[in-house]
């Protein structure tokens, strides 16, 4: 797939950093790998995080690197026909990114994708609540949604 056209300023940021254009190149190399996470319901970004921080070293602890590669993520998977679901989602044993963005293809492609690991979990603990906890945790699901 061609690079997409980038927006203005993520290209003046890319040409302003150092790394800019090897990083945006080694993202759009990783596009598969960020695909595939999304598709399991995974921030795009878990992905990639250890091959940035073994190919980049100490650069990709700095906050500004961390930003920009996000930005470029971002880029990189609306150009690949996903959007954004969520962000801020929680990384658990990260070494560069304590949180990341959730993408899902806006046809419903993420729903397809295997159910998510704890859902004997969720199953158990919807199935011990009333029908007024169920009637209230349907409409925080639904604003959750933006169904609402």
């Amino acid at each position: 797939m061609p690079p997409s056209p980038l927006a203005p300023r993520l290209q003046r940021q890319i040409d302003g950093a150092r790394y800019g254009a090897s990083l945006y190149g080694f993202l759009r190399r990783k596009a598969p790998a960020m695909r595939a996470a999304s598709e399991r319901g995974r921030p795009a970004v878990s992905a990639v995080s250890a091959e940035l921080a073994a190919k980049f070293g100490a650069a990709a602890e700095s906050r500004a690197f961390r930003q920009l590669a996000g930005q470029m993520i971002a880029q990189i998977m609306r150009a690949e026909g996903f959007v954004l679901v969520d962000n801020g989602v929680r990384l658990s044993h990260d070494a560069l990114f304590a949180t990341g963005a959730r993408y899902a293809r806006p046809d419903g492609g993420r729903a397809a994708a295997a159910p998510p690991a704890n859902m004997e979990l969720l199953r158990r603990l919807v199935g011990a609540l009333t029908p007024a906890e169920l009637r209230a945790l349907q409409a925080l699901v639904q604003s959750r949604l933006g169904k609402r």
